[in-house]
């Protein structure tokens, strides 16, 4: 009984924090590790948090993330991704996701396309199905959106991009006339190569209805196996903390974050790149 009780509080408490559903934190244990720094990022998980950066290096690769939101399972999020390339810097993706459990859970399935212009810029596009399913009386919903990013390689060190999530402020749900929305979030981020061994990453997130988010993280490159990483970000503090490796292909990363109030978040990826370069390198 104590543990329901715990369970719907804590809810109840995120559900404030991250708006109506599904919550366009970034995904993968590498962002994860750096208090959820994504947009400037050209990782594999770009396929997740901001689609343009899977043209600068586009290689046919598969990834699988779990996260366990304060270690309670019903707030987990566990989600699969593919990008699947068509030229140099022409490539397709593939993304779903999953957060809650039986009685209550939001679906998330993306298709995108992301490509690469006068080698300075990127966009990519994505298509959203959103869908709810729910025990209760409001049931199952189904609904279509959209989200997209830009990056551009202002030098050999300093990259910047922008996403947005949902910008046509879609209605998930009209129930006893409260409409419910999807949330509306834009997010600007600039990164810094210092060195081949660190990558500074700091991030701004404006939610439609709440107040700005402000992220900064690093990636420090130990030898071209390891990676230790750490960040920070605004509004209720977290800080967060993770290490990574590279080897034959495989990317595995292992991060925490720990919000002042609810506790310990853990994630876990990993992904597979079915192409390798001659030299395995940190992305931006």
């Amino acid at each position: 009984m104590m543990k329901r009780v715990y369970f719907l509080i804590l809810f109840f408490i995120v559900t404030l924090e991250v708006n109506a559903g599904f919550d366009p934190t970034a995904k993968g244990g590498r962002s994860a590790s750096m208090a959820y720094n994504s947009v400037t990022s050209n990782d594999f998980w770009s396929v997740f948090n901001n689609q343009a950066g899977m043209a600068w290096d586009a290689k046919l690769a598969v990834g699988a993330f779990f996260e366990n939101r304060y270690f309670v399972k019903e707030m987990s999020t566990r989600g699969l991704g593919i990008t699947i390339p068509v030229a140099k810097n022409d490539v397709f993706g593939l993304s779903f996701s999953q957060y809650g459990y039986s009685a209550y859970n939001e679906t998330k399935v993306g298709i995108s396309y992301a490509k690469v212009f006068a080698n300075r810029v990127a966009a990519g596009l994505q298509m959203d199905y959103l869908r709810v399913a729910s025990t209760t009386e409001n049931g199952t919903k189904g609904i279509f959106t959209f989200e997209a990013g830009l990056q551009s390689k202002v030098s050999k060190k300093m990259t910047i991009g922008v996403f947005a999530f949902n910008p046509i402020h879609t209605i998930l749900s009209d129930y006893n006339g409260y409409n419910e929305y999807v949330p509306v979030v834009l997010k600007f981020g600039l990164s810094y190569k210092f060195s081949e061994k660190f990558t500074l990453l700091s991030e701004a997130e404006k939610d439609l209805h709440f107040d700005p988010i402000l992220r900064v993280g690093g990636d420090f490159k130990l030898n071209d196996h390891f990676f230790i990483r750490g960040g920070m970000s605004t509004g209720v503090v977290q800080y967060s903390i993770g290490v990574g490796t590279v080897w034959n292909g495989f990317t595995f990363d292992i991060a925490s974050s720990f919000h002042q109030v609810l506790g310990v978040t853990p994630t876990v990826s990993l992904n597979y790149n079915f192409k390798m370069t001659k030299k395995s390198t940190s992305s931006l």
